[in-house]
């Protein structure tokens, strides 16, 4: 089997972050994420099929998961918190989000 092409934390970081997009897209909107859940259920299977080949439950590849989701959430507050102007940008992309495009 393939070795990966990238380190699986990193790799799981961008599936978490992703399968949240393609959640709240297909949640609040009428766009199509078919393809996105395409890709995202191919890395699940590809993730799956790897891990387990290597001794990995499923409880434990979960945990993987799991401590990707929090190491992601933790950068996230890391940035917002390091930045001055993080909650002056996110409430003017809020306004912009919901349609007051004062522009202002």
């Amino acid at each position: 089997m393939n070795e990966p092409s990238i380190p699986l934390m990193c790799a799981e970081m961008l599936h978490v972050a992703l399968s949240t997009v393609a959640h709240q897209i297909g949640s609040t909107t009428n766009y199509p994420v078919n393809n996105l859940e395409s890709v995202l259920l191919a890395y699940r299977n590809s993730r799956d099929k790897q891990l387990m080949a290597e001794g990995c439950s499923r409880q434990q590849i979960a945990s993987i998961t799991e401590a990707a989701a929090e190491a992601l959430v933790g950068w996230l507050e890391g940035k917002a918190k390091s930045s001055a102007t993080a909650q002056a940008d996110f409430d003017k992309w809020t306004k912009e989000m919901l349609g007051d495009n004062d522009c202002s």
